[in-house]
């Protein structure tokens, strides 16, 4: 069978970009030519041109990739592929049911599924670590109690002329949980005795809770409790999580048609839309209460890209998948080469070398960030470099939640004081 030849003939492709399936960029005005043209398909269309010796001018549509009027036609790649403008569309094309009757599909060559990503909820220790479990309002009333127990001690000491336990240490000491020597001659009297034990049973508490909270932050080094579809669709049920796809994007129009699984349909009556991809990846920078829908392999891109402690992707699974498509290269209805296409595409795909020219597209993105941090590094401009820490904080304890204990404490020091009140004007009448 003799080979297809093309005689060096020019071929019309519509592309969009959505690395790594595509990724076009730098125009040479001189050369009328891209300087950086990498991805899948772009691979695929170079062997296929090589193969079968055609040339092929590249026209950009700005991830138009088309959407259905109600008049029937089509806009962006497939409306002008529909009216044969077109050859060839590369770019990540799902292969769907409407786009079958107005375009063809050569043999599918991308398998992937559409996920969430959000922003990696991270805990890192800092210099204000020992301050963190509390807010500052308790801190403020736990130092008050102190002052207070200061002035308890100097009334003690100077309106009733005894060997009093020392009441400031002993409070310090109850906090660190140190032991306190009582010497004999030591006198505690009994509003003494109230205030340490209203003391001790406040100083219990807020102990337990610090110690069980600074070992969390200490020891937890990640918190994404949202790990799959159902858990995602709790969290915007209640409003926690408010989650964005692409505008028209291909995917949001089949996840909103009545989906069977209860937790995509949840999902999708709260979804909102960006522009493009890189908007949906900058809502996750910004916020953690943020959830961007789009293709696995982009996002693991974007992962790589920014790095593992910036953007949370589920693991692969059943209950992490919204949808999964098939993809590949489109051409015009009217495309005579399909058949010995097809053929070609079928041998790629068999020999494994669509996973390897994807693994090169994540290493080049890691390599390419590197550039990006070494260059602007040596030329001291910081700035340029993406990079945002998405810092976990586990909820302060305020003084509401421990409200009552220093209600009870505040009581304790009323009858301490009233206590002493009692005895110093009891030991004045004695003597009298």
């Amino acid at each position: 069978m003799s080979r297809l030849d093309l005689q060096n003939r020019t071929l019309r492709i519509g592309f969009n970009n959505a690395p790594p399936i595509s990724n076009i960029y730098g125009w040479d005005e001189s050369m009328q030519t891209y300087r950086h043209v990498y991805g899948i398909d772009p691979f695929v269309l170079n062997l296929l041109a090589r193969y079968f010796n055609f040339t092929y001018q590249l026209i950009d549509y700005h991830r138009d990739y088309g959407l259905l009027l109600s008049n029937g036609s089509w806009t962006g790649t497939i409306g002008r592929l529909s009216k044969n403008e077109l050859d060839l569309g590369i770019g990540g094309f799902a292969v769907a049911y409407e786009r079958l009757n107005v375009v063809k599909f050569l043999y599918p060559h991308i398998f992937g599924q559409h996920t969430f990503a959000m922003a990696k909820i991270t805990m890192v220790p800092d210099f204000d670590i020992i301050f963190k479990p509390f807010k500052s309002i308790v801190w403020l009333c736990l130092l008050m109690t102190l002052i207070l127990s200061c002035l308890l001690y100097l009334v003690m000491k100077y309106l009733i002329p005894f060997k009093h336990i020392n009441l400031i240490i002993i409070s310090i000491n109850m906090l660190l949980q140190q032991s306190y020597p009582i010497r004999k001659d030591h006198q505690i009297i009994n509003s003494a005795k109230i205030w340490l034990f209203s003391f001790s049973i406040m100083s219990i508490v807020l102990i337990n809770i610090y110690q069980s909270y600074l070992y969390s932050i200490l020891t937890i080094t990640k918190s994404n409790e949202i790990d799959n579809i159902e858990k995602l669709a709790e969290s915007c049920r209640k409003h926690q999580t408010i989650p964005y796809t692409i505008k028209n994007n291909f995917i949001y129009h089949i996840i909103n048609q009545d989906n069977p699984n209860k937790s995509i349909y949840t999902i999708s009556k709260y979804l909102k839309f960006v522009e493009n991809y890189e908007d949906g990846i900058k809502m996750i920078q910004k916020s953690t209460s943020v959830a961007f829908v789009a293709a696995r392999a982009r996002l693991l891109l974007s992962q790589k890209y920014l790095g593992v402690d910036q953007l949370y992707v589920p693991m692969e699974s059943q209950e992490t998948n919204f949808i999964t498509v098939v993809a590949s290269i489109i051409c015009r209805p009217t495309f005579e080469y399909t058949k010995e296409f097809n053929r070609i595409i079928s041998y790629i795909i068999n020999s494994g070398i669509i996973q390897k020219i994807e693994l090169q597209e994540f290493t080049r993105k890691v390599r390419e960030k590197n550039h990006q941090i070494q260059s602007n590094h040596n030329h001291h401009n910081h700035d340029e470099i993406i990079h945002i820490n998405h810092i976990h904080q586990i909820t302060k304890i305020t003084l509401k939640h421990l409200k009552i204990i220093f209600l009870l404490h505040l009581f304790g020091i009323f009858l301490s004081f009233c206590c002493f009140i009692i005895e110093y004007f009891g030991r004045n009448i004695f003597y009298h």
